[in-house]
């Protein structure tokens, strides 16, 4: 589940990325268009586009910032479980009245050296 929803917003924020690129190249555009070929329209339309690229800008911004805080999250947990810190195991043990001889819940690494009755 993790491995998947890292692959997802790693290719999120390739698409914010490229997205960006895109606005950004408009916002360029928009600069280099000559004074002298604009009419009084022209110079409306111009700054109107002006300002929603740059409100687009600081908006994918924003959600890079997101993206990449939700992605660093998602990989200490990933190592996390990589290490095996994380365990998604519940255990529940009942002995009942048999209480006792060798009892265990959960066991995680090897038992040795153990032996029942008289030696």
């Amino acid at each position: 589940m993790l491995s998947t929803g890292r692959a997802e917003t790693v290719s999120t924020i390739a698409a914010v990325d490229r997205q960006m690129g895109v606005a950004e190249n408009s916002l360029d555009q928009i600069h280099r268009f000559k004074a002298s070929q604009a009419s009084q329209q022209d110079d409306e339309d111009k700054e109107n586009a002006r300002r929603a690229l740059d409100e687009e800008i600081a908006m994918l911004r924003e959600s890079q910032e997101i993206m990449r805080s939700v992605l660093a999250s998602m990989q200490a947990k990933l190592a996390e479980c990589a290490a095996g810190r994380v365990s998604n195991v519940s255990t529940s043990v009942s002995f009942g009245a048999n209480n006792h001889g060798f009892q265990v819940g959960t066991a995680s690494g090897a038992i040795s050296g153990i032996s029942f009755g008289s030696i």
